[in-house]
């Protein structure tokens, strides 16, 4: 957090304070010379013209105090009783406090929470825990020792840049204005031959886990429910070392009707299993969700196809398939991919492809903080969570943490840029030339502290064979916090083409945890 250094005898006469007491003041050292807090000041030593001695005042220690994040014609009082102290000024302070006392906040800026924070130590006092403890708890003093206490009454985040939702596919052309969904469904694991009996086993107990857990809840603000896992269907051929496409599309257009009990009605939902090892026809594609038309009524049958785990453990990609796919039965009508043309740049920097599907979009995280603690698995996009700028990666994983935070570039410096994939805001930055714009500083939480940041391309749109990611470099001038502004220089190569280039922004927080935001770039406002 930045601060501004005040001079001793300014602080004294702006902020009328030289303690900070909950019920006395000790007199005079460490800050320069003695004042008095607003319930008077305290005598020490012995009087002169004799009598008795006055009684030792009480022990005091002295206390570093930072105040960051007031505004102008703010305040935030610290204490109370007949000794409280108001700080309406950003600064620091060397202050002399009684060491049988505490420290709390007991009046703070309208619409504001303003936390006591000890950087850098661990454990619990008081009710509250360190590093951050929140307002209205007390912090022990014999516990502080010579370490600087920041007051604490920034807005987190500084601002709140929207985020993506997931929806339908552009031109999906939906029935009734809603999404395709599967509101119950019913999950049917399918086995071959050379499945090994005890994964045959695994898997199926994992899908009854998964539809039981606070995980799969989260599907309901999507309008998936509650669902159930029926009896696997154990099929008697073997699949080889690779396996095509078009063998569940054939097995489901002929024994669909059978497995489902004779009457096709889209409930059903077939996890296909293949011996670990077996290569997928599809490039790229380690499993895939999907569906397939039977029937002279063309009913929609969704599946997946996963290879076994290596570990049983490891369920991320069933998970992914299964959880996706309940959202998205047919791949493109259901929640599908992000909204509007900033698909185009949130699916490069998500994973490097074209996928935002809800699995997609938080597949770089995995947890195992759910109800499923033996296995571990993946958060899912929350529409409801981004919405209100909370992670939309839920639940959490603990090494990620569930702070957001990053840059984002200034609406002033940003342009309209037109082409194939669509009209979005970015930075128009000429062939050969540099262009440096202000980023504003956000996180949802202190703990965050200093942010670095770095850049790089991870896409390019275009038909010209002199558009691409080599050359291009990214300059930011400094660390920053919630609240500050960072500058970018962004210098394009002389050769650079025309197309539009995705820039990854990433942000990371002094734990190293990490959080991406995309940034489009163009060297023409009208991108090919």
């Amino acid at each position: 957090m930045h601060s501004t250094t005040l001079r001793a005898g300014a602080l004294a006469a702006a902020l009328c304070l030289s303690c900070v007491l909950l019920t006395a003041c000790g007199g005079g050292g460490g800050g320069g010379g003695s004042a008095s807090s607003s319930g008077g000041s305290v005598a020490t030593g012995t009087p002169s013209g004799g009598g008795a001695p006055s009684p030792a005042a009480p022990s005091t220690s002295a206390l570093s105090l930072q105040v960051t994040g007031l505004g102008a014609g703010q305040s935030v009082t610290l204490g109370g009783g007949s000794s409280p102290t108001t700080l309406s000024q950003n600064g620091t302070a060397r202050l002399q406090v009684l060491a049988s006392n505490a420290l709390s906040i007991t009046q703070q800026p309208s619409g504001q929470t303003c936390e006591l924070e000890l950087p850098g130590v661990g454990g619990t006092v008081a009710g509250g825990t360190y590093p951050s403890l929140t307002v209205a708890t007390s912090l022990a003093l014999s516990q502080i020792g010579q370490a600087t206490v920041t007051v604490d009454c920034s807005v987190y985040p500084a601002l709140s840049p929207t985020l993506p939702q997931v929806g339908p596919s552009a031109n999906a052309g939906l029935q009734g204005g809603n999404p395709l969904v599967m509101p119950n469904p019913i999950l049917t694991p399918v086995f071959f031959s050379n499945d090994p009996a005890v994964a045959q086993t695994q898997e199926t107990s994992f899908l009854q886990q998964l539809v039981a857990s606070s995980l799969w809840s989260t599907l309901a603000q999507y309008g998936v429910g509650g669902a159930t896992v029926s009896a696997p269907i154990l099929l008697t051929t073997p699949i080889g070392s690779s396996f095509q496409h078009s063998t569940t599309d054939n097995l489901l257009s002929s024994q669909a009707a059978s497995w489902e009990g004779g009457v096709l009605d889209s409930r059903h939902f077939f996890v296909f299993f293949l011996p670990n090892g077996t290569a997928l026809d599809l490039p790229g594609a380690a499993a895939y969700h999907t569906g397939v038309y039977v029937g002279v009524n063309q009913t929609l049958v969704p599946y997946a196809v996963v290879p076994l785990p290596s570990n049983a453990w490891n369920q991320i990609a069933t998970q992914h398939e299964v959880m996706e796919g309940v959202a998205d039965p047919n791949g493109y009508q259901g929640y599908a991919q992000v909204q509007g043309s900033a698909n185009a740049l949130w699916a490069p920097v998500i994973n490097g492809s074209n996928g935002t599907e809800i699995g997609d979009m938080c597949e770089m995280y995995t947890t195992s903080e759910t109800d499923l603690p033996q296995y571990i698995v993946q958060p899912i996009w929350s529409n409801l969570a981004a919405a209100s700028f909370q992670n939309p990666c839920v639940p959490p994983a603990q090494a990620t943490g569930s702070a957001l935070f990053g840059a984002v570039p200034a609406a002033s410096s940003l342009t309209t840029l037109t082409g194939a994939q669509g009209s979005f805001s970015g930075v128009l930055v000429k062939a050969g030339a540099s262009v440096t714009i202000p980023l504003q500083v956000f996180s949802t939480s202190p703990s965050v502290g200093a942010i670095t940041l770095g850049a790089g391309i991870s896409k390019v749109y275009t038909s010209s064979a002199t558009s691409d990611s080599l050359g291009w470099s990214f300059h930011f001038d400094r660390q920053g916090i919630n609240g500050d502004t960072i500058n970018l220089t962004i210098t394009a190569p002389a050769d650079a083409g025309p197309g539009a280039y995705v820039v990854d922004l990433i942000a990371a927080d002094n734990q190293g945890k990490v959080r991406f935001w995309p940034l489009a770039v163009s060297t023409s406002m009208n991108y090919s």
